[in-house]
């Protein structure tokens, strides 16, 4: 189990020492009683001293939501390594763009409307001290430096409830926010199931909550075991406890990057 009843110390850059990532998505449990399968993704790569992480919603409303936020977080990933592959010099505003571009060209193949594979986004890359990330719809990203959390990009608002701002939309354009923070060691992207746990609302501004994620980000900080640690957060994601907050599927990804700052 994960927990800490210590506050959050100065965030190192992992036993390792190097840039890392983790990505983990489950299905929620208003949607195991339907029968559903889960229609979150999230993925993450490292690319030379680059990190990459992306977190997908598909949207319930439409039928193929959750093949959607697949293609979505697989083809941003895909554009980003590309992207770092064939160009010189580049700043990370513009990394995440072409990650972005990468997802709603992977939807516009797929299907002759994107609005069949409906779905939230959020990509980040991390480089030496800064994270840039593009955000479309709901889910947040929260970064971490010395002994401060902070929001980097909140989620995003809607003139009606239960109206979520997707890639598929034909103006998906005026929905993209695009942020840079500046410095950061490590960072953590989630979707809407998580919004109520690691999120709080203080007089009509967004705050990330430490009593959930300062235990995450420390236990993500010491370990270098990911896959036994994947497990750990799954059932985590995936317990009573943070079911309450939310039936809906969650996806929670981080991003540390280390003390290589090439």
């Amino acid at each position: 189990m994960i927990a800490s009843t210590a506050p959050l110390t100065k965030l190192a850059p992992g036993r390792s020492g190097r840039p890392s990532a983790l990505a983990v998505s489950v299905a929620g449990p208003g949607h195991i009683v339907e029968g559903r399968e889960c229609e979150d993704a999230s993925g993450c790569d490292i690319v030379g001293s680059h990190v990459l992480v992306a977190v997908s919603d598909g949207l319930g409303s439409v039928p193929r939501g959750g093949e959607g936020a697949e293609l979505a977080v697989a083809a941003s990933l895909r554009a980003g390594r590309e992207f770092i592959a064939e160009t010189v010099l580049f700043d990370l505003d513009e990394l995440v763009w072409e990650m972005t571009i990468g997802a709603r060209r992977a939807l516009e193949a797929a299907t002759a409307d994107p609005r069949e594979l409906a779905c939230t986004l959020i990509v980040c890359a991390g480089h030496g001290t800064a994270v840039a990330t593009a955000h479309i719809g709901d889910g947040a990203v929260v970064g971490a430096h010395s002994e401060d959390l902070f929001v980097v990009s909140t989620p995003g608002h809607s003139e009606y409830v239960n109206e979520v701002e997707h890639l598929g939309q034909k103006n998906w354009l005026s929905a993209l926010r695009i942020s840079i923070r500046d410095p950061v060691s490590g960072f953590a992207a989630f979707t809407d199931g998580l919004q109520r746990a690691a999120l709080k609302r203080i007089e009509d501004r967004w705050t990330p909550f430490a009593g959930f994620l300062d235990p995450l980000f420390q236990h993500f900080t010491s370990r270098d075991d990911h896959e036994q640690l994947r497990k750990e957060i799954e059932r985590l994601l995936s317990g009573a406890r943070l079911s309450e907050h939310s039936e809906d599927d969650k996806s929670l990804a981080f991003g540390l990057l280390g003390d290589d700052r090439r």
